[in-house]
């Protein structure tokens, strides 16, 4: 399946399809990082940042100055997790997609490092619009 194909398999994101007029392109925003939930249901959230949103004039999240949005992905019932090197180089690849299971199996890479699992069910949280301070040169 195709990366652009990966907001099929999360609940939630029919905000982030519109403001991007399709699926965000991952491994082209600021890859804030990433949190690993060990309790019961064993989470694990990919944070992500931009400033490129193609549909932010024609958003209602975007007034006031807002230039630039957050968001979450929110994976729930994580098994099989592997992790190898741990180093913030940001995203380079990425797949999301539905297995035979009925899990959904994620792959995540940068430089330095990969990550793998399945997930239960993953959801959008957190899309927020907010003011940046614009870079000088």
């Amino acid at each position: 399946m195709a990366v652009s194909d990966w907001t099929d398999h999360v609940s939630g994101a029919a905000d982030l399809v519109q403001l991007f007029y399709g699926a965000p392109p991952l491994a082209e925003l600021e890859f804030m990082g990433v949190l690993i939930d060990e309790r019961v249901d064993c989470g694990l959230t990919l944070g992500f940042d931009t400033s490129d949103i193609p549909g932010a004039d024609a958003s209602s999240l975007f007034v006031g100055g807002q230039n630039a949005l957050e968001f979450f992905v929110v994976f729930s019932g994580v098994s099989k997790l592997t992790v190898s090197g741990w180093d913030h180089t940001g995203l380079q690849d990425y797949g999301i997609r539905t297995v035979e299971s009925g899990s959904i199996q994620v792959s995540l890479a940068g430089e330095t490092w990969h990550i793998t699992f399945l997930a239960d069910s993953c959801r959008i949280e957190g899309i927020r619009a907010y003011r940046a301070a614009i870079e000088s040169r």
